[in-house]
């Protein structure tokens, strides 16, 4: 009777571990479906323990065996497999806890990584943005440095021309510059050649360059260009410029401008033997009037202040007439 009521006993602290145990094994079912993490950790355990277990199981089925035979007690009974599986359940709620501690600080660590994805994101974004702001400005930089290469070419050309024509005109410069000394030269031996051959007359041309101003403007009128030679020359051999010179000589003589009368009776004397060796025969003389000889009214006329009777005191200008008509065609003038 007491063996049975001790099976009895027995049976029922099975069933009640039987049912210990499937609580468990659900929990440990769910966990390996739902946890790769939780199935490795198993099986390394597993496969760490199994020989232990291997052993502990024997001993359990020997020592079984031994308290049926002996009729032990229910409560005395060690059951070495429940307590291997109460160790490995809370090994595997350990593993559990820390795995989800871990899968806590993985997900702040996906979380915060998904954050600085986002921020990475935008940054790109930005930087994108910043990319095409710059390749805008570097195709519109492209587009002026061709503009400007294109201009740059122009101005080369335009320069390179300008130099081509700076260089033509350097060489017309030197051409004329060899034309000009020539000129200067053939001027130079024309004027020497003209001051040989016309010593006096070259004499009166300086001496002319010296009158005043006043003189030479009364003169313009037929000593054209008086500051040049060979023109002075050509006027002086023309017949209305001997009228024109005696004209002068009588106003110097009356504003008592002695030097000019000098100058232009030399001016006058030379015009006067220019224009007879253009002719065939000398055509001018000037009238010889002899101090202390009688007054003649044909030949003379008398200055202002003179008596009118009595012979020649002062001859101030000879006049001049025509040598083959006689004709006067300007008196001497004289005092008496």
């Amino acid at each position: 009777m007491m063996k049975s009521a001790g099976i009895g006993i027995k049976a029922d602290c099975y069933k009640g571990r039987e049912k210990m145990g499937s609580g468990v094994k659900k929990e440990l079912l769910q966990l390996l479906r739902e946890d790769e993490d939780v199935r490795k950790v198993l099986k390394d355990i597993i496969r760490k323990e199994a020989g232990d277990d291997r052993t502990q199981n024997g001993r359990t089925m020997t020592y079984s065996r031994e308290v049926m035979k002996h009729d032990f007690e229910a409560d005395s009974l060690p059951d070495k497999k429940d307590e291997g599986i109460g160790d490995m359940v809370r090994k595997l709620k350990n593993v559990i806890d820390t795995l989800r501690g871990r899968n806590r600080e993985l997900n702040e660590s996906i979380q915060s990584a998904r954050e600085g994805e986002a921020n990475v994101r935008k940054e790109l974004q930005s930087m994108s943005l910043r990319a095409q702001q710059l390749e805008n400005t570097v195709s519109a930089l492209k587009e002026r440095n061709e503009v400007l290469a294109q201009e740059a070419g122009q101005y080369k050309a335009a320069v390179n021309k300008l130099h081509e024509n700076i260089q033509s005109l350097r060489n017309d410069l030197e051409v004329q510059k060899k034309k000009s000394l020539a000129l200067e030269n053939e001027a130079e031996q024309k004027e020497e050649a003209l001051q040989s051959r016309f010593a006096a007359g070259y004499a009166c041309f300086m001496a002319y360059q010296e009158l005043d101003a006043e003189c030479k403007r009364d003169l313009s009128g037929v000593i054209r260009h008086g500051e040049d030679f060979e023109s002075f020359i050509c006027c002086l051999a023309q017949s209305r410029t001997l009228e024109k010179i005696w004209d002068e000589m009588l106003a110097c003589v009356m504003n008592g401008s002695r030097d000019s009368v000098d100058i232009l009776d030399d001016i006058f004397n030379y015009s006067m033997s220019l224009i007879n060796k253009t002719l065939s025969q000398p055509y001018y003389e000037r009238l010889s009037v002899q101090e202390g000889a009688p007054y003649d009214t044909d030949l003379e006329r008398l200055v202002p202040d003179s008596p009118n009777q009595g012979q020649v005191q002062a001859v101030y200008l000879e006049g001049f007439r025509n040598r083959y008509s006689h004709q006067v065609i300007r008196k001497s003038l004289v005092s008496l």
